[in-house]
């Protein structure tokens, strides 16, 4: 009996070497990522993809939070890493910028305004709009925009998330300016993208928390969403070179 008790102490001290060698090879561990949904469904899979072609094992999980919750909990450091909109840094935690590009229109099949390789203020005049709510930063930016302009859309639906509103639109309802990297996901399904006269920056910010331990799989998950976030301008760039 003795003898069995210092053989599973043994297998048991192996077993810890073991998980601490892999870990060391980089073969053995856990990250945790924090993000708005959008950003779950259009930058984070392929770069989720390419990470663990590189490392097999290291196991994700990704937490899809809404404005504040998403920017709290990143504060509190419950994340290794975190994906936010626009310039603001949580508390407690460093940004980086990770991706700019301006919103862009999406039109569905066969509209009209597809004539036209650049898309102005006036174009949108009298044309059937899908908004996001009035609440929505961007919406209120681009509110602005037309308001300096003097043109009145015609909204017909107003949603909350972008993944929506391109549903909208590929029922042929409406036209909308949303975020470039959803656009990229949704388009030449049913959908066109056309660039607008205006600049609305949109901004997804990298973050990493100040006082929680990093390691060598939040570099290595770092580097695969730089390369993704890189992949996503290079097509945007190439779709709306072809509208012209």
């Amino acid at each position: 009996m003795l003898f069995e008790e210092v053989e599973q102490s043994y297998i048991g001290l192996e077993r810890i070497n073991s998980v601490a060698q892999s870990i060391r090879r980089f073969e053995h561990g856990q990250l945790s990522i924090a993000c708005l949904p959008m950003l779950s469904q259009t930058l984070l899979p392929k770069a989720c993809k390419h990470f663990q072609q590189r490392h097999v094992g290291i196991g994700l999980s990704i937490a899809a939070q809404e404005s504040p919750l998403l920017e709290e909990s990143l504060s509190a450091q419950r994340y290794d890493l975190g994906l936010t909109e626009g310039e603001h840094v949580p508390r407690g935690t460093q940004g980086e910028l990770l991706f700019c590009s301006d919103m862009v229109c999406i039109l569905p099949e066969g509209h009209p305004l597809l004539s036209r390789s650049l898309l102005v203020m006036e174009d949108f005049c009298g044309v059937d709009f899908i908004n996001f709510s009035g609440l929505d930063i961007y919406r209120q930016t681009l509110d602005e925009h037309f308001r300096r302009a003097g043109v009145d859309r015609h909204t017909v639906i107003e949603t909350t998330n972008a993944t929506s509103v391109c549903a909208m639109v590929r029922q042929q309802l409406g036209v909308a300016i949303i975020n470039p990297l959803t656009a990229v996901e949704e388009s030449g399904r049913g959908l066109a993208i056309r660039p607008i006269s205006v600049s609305i920056p949109y901004r997804v910010m990298l973050i990493r928390p100040d006082y929680r331990p990093s390691s060598i799989f939040v570099d290595a998950f770092c580097s695969s969403l730089k390369d993704e976030a890189l992949c996503l301008t290079h097509t945007l760039d190439k779709r709306l070179e072809s509208a012209n």
